[in-house]
This record gives structure tokens, sequence and C-alpha cells, in this order.
């Protein structure tokens, strides 16, 4: 059992084509899975279910890693937490709520147009709590940065390249600092693959920042 996961991207494409209710059925059997060891029941032949059944094998992945796994895509982490306020909710607010951060965290309209008066106050606090360790990075942007402070400050990144390593080539290291203080699962990473995942990012801000659409 774990105390986060990874929520991706393609998650949220997941619960946009779904309606609210089932998205909320979706984000807490997904929490029971991780949070409670509550599997899938292969035997199911509602739609939620069998859209897990074919992410299990990723999502068993990210559970049973000590680091938890992280694909090369955008993503936020879903702390335990965050759990028992979508088992509170009805299973409509649930799926209004989780479509209304992915809006906010990865862009999109999944919730444009709709009452989510019933859950602005529990987003404003997730809201809060996903960005708090983005905030405290962009608090300090002002520090020196250089790769050594890096090593330094995340001791526990393995594959320490060298500051005239090509990958580094371009690389803003207040960026990169900033990337890595936000997520603790990559503190333990390979610098090599810090830096894919940093490049991704990236891109995706781009991208987003070109069609106009939100990020974090």
């Amino acid at each position: 059992m774990t105390d986060r996961f990874y929520f991706y991207i393609t998650y949220a494409d997941i619960t946009g084509d779904l309606t609210d209710g089932q998205a909320g059925i979706f984000i807490k059997k997904m929490c029971r899975f991780f949070f409670a060891d509550e599997e899938f029941n292969p035997d199911a032949t509602d739609r939620v279910t069998g859209i897990l059944l074919l992410l299990k094998d990723e999502l068993e992945e990210q559970k049973e890693s000590t680091a938890p796994y992280r694909k090369r895509c955008a993503a936020f982490t879903f702390r335990s937490a965050y759990a028992n306020i979508f088992y509170s909710l009805k299973d409509t607010q649930a799926g209004l709520l989780i479509k209304k951060i992915c809006d906010y965290r990865f862009g999109g309209n999944r919730v444009n147009g709709k009452d989510t008066a019933a859950v602005d106050r529990y987003f404003d606090m997730l809201k809060s709590d996903i960005n708090k360790s983005r905030n405290r990075a962009a608090n300090s942007k002002r520090k020196h940065y250089t790769l050594e402070k890096i090593y330094r400050d995340f001791p526990d990144i393995t594959g320490k390249l060298p500051r005239w390593d090509e990958a580094l080539t371009g690389v803003s290291m207040r960026e990169l600092y900033e990337f890595i203080a936000s997520d603790k699962a990559v503190q333990s990473e390979n610098m090599s693959d810090i830096l894919l995942m940093f490049k991704d990012h990236k891109c995706w801000q781009e991208y987003e920042d070109n069609r106009g659409g939100k990020h974090d």
C-alpha cells in the first residue's frame, strides 16, 4: 500500500470521456485500489471497472514501486489525504471535483458550463495542497541555482551528471531545481531520467501556452 500516486493527463482524458457520475466512481475506485488494497472485480461489466482493468498493470507498477513509478508525461501527485474528500462526496460531485482539478492542472473544458458550487471549496483546498511544494520553490527564485546546489539539496538523486554534460545544455538550473523540489518522488530518480521528465514537462507547458490552455 502506498500513500500517493501519479495522476496522469491520460487519466484526465479518461474522466473527460465519462459522465460526472462515472468519473466519480473512477477516482473513488482508483483511490481504494492504491490506498485500501481493494482490487477491481474482473467479472464486472460496467464501463468504469472495464477501463480500470485495462489500466491495472500500469497502476500496479506505481503501487509496488518503492519510489512511485512515473511515466514521462504531465501528471500531479495525488496524496492519500485527498481520498477521504472524494469518498465523502456523491459520485457526481466527486466526478465534478476530479474534472475541475484536471482542468486546472492540464487545461481543458471538462466542467465548462456546469454548476460546480457544491465542490468549489474542496477544489480550493486540494488546489492549495497540490501547489504547496511548487509555491515553496517559487518563493525561493532569487537564490543562486547551480547543479551543485541541486545535488546538495537533493542527495538521493542517482546517476549524477557533470555540469558540462551535453544533456544539461540550455537547461535553466532554477527551473530544474523547482521541478525537482515540486515532487518528492522525483528526488530519488536518476538525473538523466529527471532531465527527460523535466524537458517533457517544459514541452507540455509550451504546448498549453500556445493553445491558450492552463498548466501548473
